[in-house]
């Protein structure tokens, strides 16, 4: 809609969150280019899949882009917790929160990368099927 501008702004916020993330150093920059790899390719894919002239294979995986889609907006904001707690609170609940985005970002985001390989590929699979088969 508008020519992607919520996206283009969802994009906007989770840069500037990279890049908090990014000047604080150490492991925070570490999870940020995770996610920065993971928004460009996102953003790469979604491209892709705009281009594509047919309305039923453009959407055919869509569950699989909203998972991926879905999986980069809770790391932004895992690491946007990161940040924030950081800054307030050197708390158990703040390592807490540390440990949780450790596990998000080593065990939940890369299922990324495979969801997004599929959508780029634009796989038939679901449309070649026939009701007949059943």
């Amino acid at each position: 809609m508008h020519d992607g501008a919520a996206f283009q702004a969802l994009l906007q916020e989770i840069g500037g969150t990279i890049d908090r993330a990014s000047a604080v150093g150490g492991e925070d920059e570490a999870l940020a280019k995770q996610l920065q790899s993971a928004v460009e390719r996102l953003a790469s894919v979604t491209r892709t899949l705009l281009a594509e002239r047919d309305a039923e294979l453009r959407l055919a995986n869509a569950n699989a882009y909203l998972e991926a889609a879905g999986h980069v907006v809770i790391a932004w904001l895992w690491l946007d917790q990161l940040l924030v707690a950081a800054e307030r609170d050197s708390s158990d609940f703040a390592a807490g929160k540390r440990q949780a985005a450790r596990f998000f970002f080593a065990h939940e985001l890369p299922r990324v990368m495979p969801l997004l390989e599929l959508l780029e590929a634009r796989d038939r699979t679901v449309l070649d099927m026939h009701d007949d088969w059943f």
